[in-house]
């Protein structure tokens, strides 16, 4: 079991994090909560805990950081974060920070598959949108920068499409072994990003993949591909997603 804790007075983040995944309870592509408890020792201040599965293979960011992930691996592993994707913004919900920390690696269910299974988590900057005018919200900046759409970069503007966005990033940095925009400061991918530029898509990645991330890149956030429609993309429709082992 893994435990998230903040001082109970401090613990906003943490208890949105819980009402939100008690929405995708049994959901093999969303990280599981097992509840939250008020710990207090000494007299000292309440600490909130919050009580999640542990994943024993560290993150997706461990995994690319260890090895290099061939593309038949990565298509499953897209296919997988994208039923998380489709799942929460079904429900109304924009992640906010899609990115390969915040993307936990378990092992194969069976012993004869050599693919781990994903699981999304880190649910403290999600938005609930449903109660939002077009379902979207002017939030400030979210997420991190690297990972950041364009209308995120220029307005604040938080709606689903971000997480695409996001997912096109982290489908590169898959690919390529290296975060995106690597060699940049912060300020520099900004002006990018806000700029409409992406990051490059890699030439290894096969015509499918590469067209794929073009969904993903769109800078105008209404033409943006969604996680439902990218599920039916050639990238990724053919392959399993690591939750079906």
């Amino acid at each position: 079991m893994a435990v998230k804790s903040a001082p109970e007075y401090n613990a906003k983040f943490l208890k949105l994090e819980h009402r939100i995944l008690a929405e995708f309870r049994l959901n093999p592509a969303i990280i599981q909560c097992l509840g939250a408890q008020i710990t207090q020792e000494d007299g000292g201040p309440r600490i909130y805990n919050l009580l999640l599965e542990y994943a024993p293979c560290g993150s997706l960011s461990d995994l690319i950081a260890s090895r290099g992930i061939p593309e038949s691996e990565i298509r499953v592993y897209t296919r997988t974060i994208l039923e998380a994707l489709s799942c929460i913004h079904s429900r109304g919900y924009a992640h906010c920070d899609i990115k390969p920390d915040n993307i936990l690696v378990f092992p194969p269910s069976e012993e004869a598959e050599s693919v781990g299974r994903l699981k999304v988590a880190d649910f403290g900057a999600a938005v609930d949108l449903s109660e939002q005018s077009g379902g979207a919200e002017n939030s400030g900046i979210r997420g991190a920068v690297r990972y950041m759409a364009p209308e995120v970069a220029v307005a604040g503007r938080v709606t689903t499409a971000m997480d695409v966005w996001a997912l096109g990033c982290t489908v590169v940095e898959m690919v390529t072994g290296k975060r995106p925009w690597k060699g940049l400061e912060e300020e520099d991918v900004m002006a990018r990003v806000a700029d409409g530029r992406h990051p490059k898509i890699p030439a290894a990645l096969s015509a499918e993949g590469r067209d794929f991330l073009n969904e993903c890149f769109v800078v105008n956030r209404l033409k943006r591909a969604t996680a439902d429609s990218l599920l039916s993309h050639r990238f990724v429709a053919r392959c399993y997603s690591s939750t079906d082992q």
